[in-house]
């Protein structure tokens, strides 16, 4: 919880010359709690942590809802316990919306997408590398790619 340095030794080999050189690197973590909440305080905490600059978003148990949750720089996106992290669109909105970035979403449930202008009621991936790990996404609808529309 918090910033977090991590250390990186980096050395380099060459004739007849070597060289060594240490980085430190700032990690920086933000944990969104939801215990209390109600799901669309839970859902503002976490928009607050995608806007921010943290490398890593750790999602406490709960149901996030209310927005859909965007995401367009690099971040890591988890949760703090697999598969007890709801992120739900309320049979109302789109979830998640990826516009760029080098993104890992894991251990996470979206569900209740509906998005039926555009493609993926649970998520729209319209750029970027994006790894989706352990995730379940289940129950969404859209015009087209219900589930998931990758943008292409």
């Amino acid at each position: 919880r918090g910033p977090h340095l991590v250390n990186q030794s980096v050395s380099l080999v060459d004739e007849p010359l070597a060289l060594s050189s240490h980085v430190t690197r700032r990690l920086i973590v933000a944990t969104v709690q939801c215990v209390g909440l109600t799901a669309a305080a839970c859902g503002t905490n976490l928009n607050t942590a995608l806007s921010g600059s943290a490398d890593e978003v750790v999602l406490e148990d709960g149901t996030y809802a209310g927005f859909t949750f965007t995401i367009g720089r690099d971040v890591m996106l988890r949760a703090h316990n697999a598969e007890q992290v709801v992120l739900d669109g309320e049979n109302t909105r789109l979830v998640m919306m990826i516009s760029s970035g080098t993104v890992t979403v894991e251990g996470l449930n979206i569900t209740n997408g509906n998005d039926l202008v555009y493609g993926g009621g649970g998520m729209i991936i319209q750029s970027g590398i994006v790894t989706v790990k352990n995730t379940n996404i289940y129950s969404n609808s859209a015009t087209y790619g219900g589930g998931v529309f990758i943008n292409s």
